[in-house]
């Protein structure tokens, strides 16, 4: 298959992998050079054997061989009988059983490897958060549980060889014999360091020997010693802050630099390998939630840095040198094309990009594709559908039947509406909203009238209709609504 761009991932719930067709060029300060274009390749992963599901993807990793490694979490299905009956005690569906959490595909999405979770030895983090894999064929990878502060070390093959830190001993941004709730994690192989962005607790950089595992080096944003003090919310409006909130993810590049993606803080921060303060870059700075630099991996030339933003659901696109952002893709949505909180990236040396989801579906791109292709990938049984981006189809609107309100009795409204236990509006979100209130103290009141004449509907509870705190919303009379007019309710 001639793949020249590719995205692919997993997700929480149902194990898609799903793509998209869309490209990037340079925006008009950049005429002279082309953006890399992307488009969705719907066979990658291939379907996965024994009813195995994928869940939500802690870390993406590409080694020197191009294979693809995944890191998810099985936890969350395993205890979910939608998603994994068949792992049930006693079973309750043929479908399925959550993946062991740590897979390995080759470029065409053939499932190569498969293995992780508890063992002798070593502390399997409570839940699984950055993979890579190194030069030497060694797979690291962590995770950011309350109590994980630890770094794994394994072959290919699944056999433990070493262990940094321990689960529950974390003391803080200070400590050098203990991570707090890693985030992802790199590996220089030429000088035999590690690089953990230690921020899901801690707030730093550290540095690792590889092969002693013993602590190196470590900093803070701008370079600055670390330290655990509160920083507060993230404002746009104020001056950055002098220390990473979550640093998210690190990477190293081919020429000497480390790039830190501070996910909070909606910033890229380059050092020296020694911790020295190069540069920094903004992407979507007013984004507030959890914040849009999540990922980062470079393009085979290192001209371009992809970062992940799960709180926008873009990959940006961003000249490396400069962090200069140059364009995006993906949206938001469920449909193939789009992105649904995408968590983890990795790139290949063919320029190949994987994308790995942290919620709801997963995505991949193939620029030979022409059209869009949705992959559902569920207990080893592949379902395909196509969507055509290029095509807008009008949206058929609901027809609507007019319905008269039974009439009331003559001395005005039934004494169960004058005590409607219903607040205004559903769930109080827009408590000062008045047309959502007449809204739905119209439905209220039309549902209520139903009940009193219908002989079938009067035995209901009004409290199992709308259980709260009694008595009528403060709402002028002349605002509510009349049960002797006629209500519009859709058919």
């Amino acid at each position: 298959m001639n793949r020249k761009q590719i995205l692919a991932a997993a997700a929480i719930v149902l194990e898609f992998g799903v793509a998209w067709t869309l490209g990037g060029v340079f925006g008009q300060s950049q005429p002279n050079v082309q953006v890399p274009k992307f488009q969705y390749d719907p066979t990658f992963p291939q379907p996965l054997p024994e009813k195995w599901a994928i869940g939500a993807i802690g870390g993406m990793a590409v080694d020197s061989h191009d294979h693809i490694w995944v890191l998810h979490r099985p936890a969350p299905l395993q205890k979910n009988e939608r998603f994994a009956g068949a792992a049930m005690t006693p079973p309750r569906a043929e479908c399925c059983i959550p993946a062991p959490p740590v897979l390995e595909f080759d470029q065409d999405g053939k499932l190569l490897a498969s293995w992780g979770g508890s063992g002798e030895g070593y502390e399997w983090p409570s839940i699984e958060h950055g993979i890579f894999v190194d030069a030497k064929d060694n797979v690291w990878l962590a995770g950011n549980g309350d109590k994980d502060a630890q770094v794994l070390k394994f072959t290919t093959q699944g056999k433990f060889l070493a262990q940094f830190g321990h689960q529950g001993k974390s003391g803080g941004s200070s400590d050098t014999q203990n991570l707090g709730g890693p985030a992802n994690l790199t590996v220089d192989s030429a000088n035999n360091e590690l690089y953990v962005a230690d921020g899901y607790k801690n707030h730093r950089v550290i540095v690792i020997d590889t092969e002693r595992l013993t602590f190196k080096r470590m900093w803070g944003a701008y370079g600055n010693k670390p330290d655990d003090k509160d920083l507060g919310p993230y404002n746009p409006d104020s001056p950055p802050v002098q220390q990473f909130r979550l640093p998210h993810n690190v990477a190293l590049s081919k020429d000497g630099f480390v790039y830190v993606a501070d996910r909070p803080d909606d910033r890229i921060q380059v050092f020296k390998r020694d911790g020295t303060f190069v540069r920094e870059g903004f992407i979507a700075p007013r984004t507030l939630l959890a914040g849009s630099a999540s990922g980062l991996a470079f393009s085979p030339d290192q001209r371009f840095l992809y970062v992940i933003d799960g709180a926008n659901h873009h990959v940006w696109i961003l000249l490396r040198e400069s962090l200069q952002v140059v364009d995006h893709i993906g949206q938001q949505g469920i449909f193939g094309g789009s992105l649904n909180v995408p968590h983890a990236l990795a790139a290949d040396s063919k320029g190949n990009i994987y994308v790995g989801e942290r919620n709801g579906r997963s995505y991949g791109q193939d620029s030979s594709a022409t059209k869009t292709v949705g992959f559902l990938q569920g207990c080893g049984v592949a379902c395909q559908f196509q969507i055509d981006l290029a095509v807008k189809r009008p949206v058929a609107r609901k027809r609507r039947k007019r319905i008269t309100a039974p009439r009331p009795r003559a001395s005005g409204w039934p004494p169960e509406l004058k005590k409607d236990p219903c607040i205004y509006n559903r769930g109080a979100r827009e408590p000062n909203n008045t047309r959502l209130a007449k809204k739905h103290l119209q439905e209220v009141a039309l549902d209520r009238l139903f009940r009193r004449y219908d002989p079938a509907r009067r035995a209901e509870s009004l409290e199992l209709a709308c259980p709260g705190s009694a008595g009528w919303p403060a709402l002028p009379d002349s605002e509510k609504p009349n049960p002797n007019e006629e209500y519009a309710i859709p058919h």
